[in-house]
């Protein structure tokens, strides 16, 4: 039985220049506000889904709950017409051993990759596209689904079964790989095994602190990290 993984984006698969995300940031935030906003007024972004990031810069700007409705649609929007633009070679960068462990695990007939990320769907692709990452991931769950992240990972469990036609996946045949803190709370929250990678803002110390099953420094040991995924999948 196919076993589905689900991948976290940025900081897991890739980084993005901080001028790029910066810039992403900014046009979304004054095409939904009307107003270029303080940089103290953005959170940081590390496991947070974007409709999260929007509630947050609005508490921090102290504007009205009755407004979020309009301007969370509004954010998304500018997310996806910015993040386009500043998703290229030479602003993304595919992390260490990354293309080598998607290309295997594609290959491997016993799972099924999918994405488990923050970002809105559109942004997730636009993203990937330039790396070429973005053929492996056919289907997943994305921030524009739900701004809490532990919701995620049932909707991407559905949407893997519809994709194959079969109940293949459960919670009990799942596996999340990310980077953050809040990948590691989402799959505790919905009894998911997780495989933390340090290949983003947190050391290992901090991913083992937060209750990973497992925490692999990065991905260039490509042994090491089938290994892991195995384990955590009983494969």
């Amino acid at each position: 039985m196919k076993k589905l993984i689900l991948f976290d984006i940025d900081g897991t698969l890739i980084s993005m220049k901080r001028s790029a995300q910066r810039a992403i940031m900014e046009y979304a935030c004054e095409y939904a506000i009307g107003y270029s906003v303080p940089p103290s007024a953005i959170p940081p972004l590390s496991g947070k889904t974007d409709k999260q990031i929007i509630r947050e810069i609005l508490a921090n700007l102290e504007i009205s709950q009755t407004e979020n409705e309009a301007i969370t649609i509004d954010f998304l929007e500018g997310l996806r017409i910015a993040t386009p633009k500043h998703s290229s070679e030479e602003t993304i960068n595919v992390l260490i051993n990354v293309k080598e462990l998607v290309k295997h695990l594609h290959n491997h007939p016993d799972f099924q990759l999918a994405l488990l990320t923050g970002n809105n769907r559109d942004c997730a692709y636009s993203k990937l596209m330039p790396t070429g990452l973005d053929i492996y991931f056919p289907f997943g769950a994305f921030g524009c689904d739900h701004h809490d992240r532990k919701k995620l990972p049932p909707i991407a469990i559905e949407r893997g079964n519809i994709f194959t036609r079969q109940n293949h996946f459960s919670a009990d045949t799942t596996l999340i790989i990310g980077d953050a803190p809040g990948d590691v709370s989402c799959a505790k929250a919905n009894d998911i095994p997780v495989l933390a990678v340090a290949t983003g803002l947190f050391s290992v110390e901090e991913l083992q602190q937060e209750g990973a099953n497992l925490v692999l420094k990065n991905f260039s040991n490509l042994d090491t990290s089938v290994e892991a995924i195995q384990s955590l999948l009983s494969v």
